[in-house]
């Protein structure tokens, strides 16, 4: 995600448990040049061959003796402005097509300034959970925020947000101070801990954010 806004491109997340319909639909509104993967999502976009990146084969090819120091001055020309688009989400699609949402960089840094002045993030000792999905445009704030602010991001394992269980443990052992969730999670959790009388697992969590319909 860094490397993308660092080039002066934009930032689309694609929801690799998306239908094939929608995929194609978002990377055509879009007309992307380029579609990253994994080895873990590259069977979704099998069908995309003809965007299709392996980050991963790239990253095993670059040798340390390749690395030099023009490298890191290559993107020092290039032009990122405040009203450069940072990355383009699309609406669910509930009423028809997806309609795409265009979020520039003053409006990203703008959020996350708000944030740190009403006291949502504090600099350099937060410990932020990435508990959003990618679609939304808090798995944004989640992660340019973290690095913005000097703080630490807790990434988890795929799909780990529907083991409570998992997210609560991981939660205390990694003594989280931010949590972001839609209410319906957030009920969830308590019903849980509740139930197994597991209330400690939160004594960590400074700031607990609830946004999106229940």
């Amino acid at each position: 995600i860094l490397a993308i806004l660092m080039c002066g491109g934009s930032y689309c997340p694609l929801n690799p448990q998306d239908p094939q319909k929608r995929l194609l639909t978002l990377i055509d509104d879009t007309q992307t040049k380029h579609v990253l993967i994994h080895n873990l999502t590259k069977k979704t976009f099998i069908n995309f061959t003809k965007y299709v990146i392996n980050i991963e084969e790239i990253v095993l090819n670059i040798q340390p003796a390749y690395i030099v120091d023009d490298a890191f001055t290559e993107l020092s020309t290039v032009l990122v402005g405040r009203e450069s688009i940072a990355f383009v989400l699309f609406t669910s699609g509930s009423t028809g097509q997806p309609k795409a949402v265009q979020i520039r960089h003053r409006n990203s840094i703008s959020c996350i300034q708000s944030y740190l002045n009403v006291g949502l993030f504090h600099k350099d000792n937060e410990v932020i959970l990435q508990l959003t999905q990618c679609s939304f445009d808090a798995h944004f704030e989640e992660i340019i925020g973290t690095f913005i602010t000097g703080s630490l991001l807790i990434l988890m394992k795929s799909n780990g947000y529907l083991d409570m269980a998992y997210t609560c443990k991981l939660i205390h052992c990694e003594h989280i101070t931010y949590v972001l969730a839609v209410p319906s999670f957030i009920v969830t959790m308590c019903g849980y801990l509740l139930k197994c009388q597991s209330n400690q697992y939160l004594e960590s969590v400074r700031c607990f954010v609830s946004t999106g319909k229940y």
